[in-house]
């Protein structure tokens, strides 16, 4: 069995830490990937890299707020790859939301099946949560056959949720039971 809970067999999950402004990941460059920033919300302006810095700076001083939370996402060498957000958890219901982003390089590689495999381990088995579910945007293709190879489930679609590329998209939300992750996952997962 192995020790530390947040590792996976490709990834492990950490918090921010000040250092993480200078990784590739936060790195503000040139061919900085906006198309990440619409798939999550709104590109953003421009800002410098003293900014990102500091932004990153600020966040790593927070500490968790009840079950919501920001992680880091890093190959097993330690190079940051993503980072992972858990928000709008109800305890009393039940249920939570999550977000993820695996930068432009590392996407395909299985980094992003194992974090979210990690939270909902975590969510399911060590806090009670009965149900998680993700808000994607119907422009945001690769995130939708994410989920759904996870095993998370179409539940409903909210119409023009989101104005990007001059129109406005609609948000699709899936999820998934704790029942379901079991059934799926239960013996054939190591943890």
């Amino acid at each position: 069995m192995k020790k530390n809970f947040w590792m996976g067999e490709l990834v492990r999950l950490r918090a921010l830490e000040e250092s993480d402004a200078e990784s590739e990941y936060y790195a503000i460059t040139p061919d900085f990937d906006s198309e990440s920033e619409r798939m999550g919300d709104s590109i953003s302006f421009p800002v410098s890299p003293e900014h990102m810095v500091g932004v990153i700076a600020e966040m790593s001083q927070h500490e968790p707020e009840g079950d919501e939370m920001w992680l880091v996402i890093e190959d097993m060498d330690g190079e940051v790859v993503g980072n992972l957000n858990t928000h709008s958890c109800n305890r009393r219901m039940g249920h939570f939301r999550y977000g993820i982003d695996i930068g432009y390089r590392w996407r395909g590689m299985g980094y992003g099946r194992d974090a979210v495999l990690l939270i909902l381990k975590y969510f399911f088995t060590e806090l009670r949560y009965r149900k998680c579910t993700v808000g994607i945007y119907e422009f945001n293709e690769a995130s939708i056959a994410f989920h759904e190879s996870l095993g998370f489930k179409l539940e409903g679609r909210l119409r023009d949720m989101v104005f990007t590329n001059n129109r406005f998209y609609d948000e699709f939300h899936y999820g998934m039971t704790a029942d379901e992750f079991w059934e799926r996952y239960g013996g054939n997962i190591s943890f």
